[in-house]
């Protein structure tokens, strides 16, 4: 079977699976977000579940974003796993995070109701924005975007940091 680092975490599975109970909401455009609590190690062998790609393709399909409490100093756990058995270890939520327009925080597991609860209450005040697009083709193909902040409102405001996703697949 291979030398795993811990035993049934397969994170692009489960983020297929909850992204997958989507099409089961009876209120299609309603907000939807996947909060995933982990040690961000995954080790699913190469023949089962399902891959990074085909997950990454359901999440941006249902129209959530991830989000991630990493539990655990990741980075360091990187750092020893590379230092002490030459293992190289994959931000297995970063991309997910990226392209969704999640967020994720470093938490101690003695912190985790704590952050979860702040997670939460950080999501409920966030803004959704929509656009109707130029493009009316009807081909299910991903299409990028971009969401900028106008150069007036970065000098009255000040620098900004904005969080969104980086497109959507349009309906078939």
């Amino acid at each position: 079977m291979g030398d795993w680092i811990r035993e049934a975490t397969y994170i692009d599975e489960a983020l297929y699976e909850s992204a997958k109970q989507f099409s089961h909401t009876t209120i299609p455009d309603s907000r939807r977000i996947i909060i995933i609590v982990t040690d961000n190690l995954t080790n699913r062998p190469p023949t089962l579940g399902h891959s990074e790609a085909e997950s990454m393709k359901q999440v941006h399909g249902a129209g959530a974003s991830v989000c991630g409490l990493v539990v655990g100093d990741f980075n360091n756990t990187v750092n020893e796993y590379r230092r002490t058995k030459g293992w190289t270890l994959k931000d297995s939520i970063g991309s997910y995070i990226a392209e969704t327009g999640g967020v994720r925080s470093q938490v101690d597991k003695d912190d985790v109701t704590v952050k979860l609860g702040g997670l939460i209450d950080r999501l409920r005040s966030r803004y959704s924005l929509g656009y109707t697009p130029t493009n009316e083709k009807r081909d299910g193909r991903f299409r990028n975007f971009s969401v900028k902040v106008s150069s007036q409102a970065e000098r009255r405001e000040g620098k900004m940091t904005i969080v969104a996703r980086k497109g959507y697949y349009a309906p078939c």
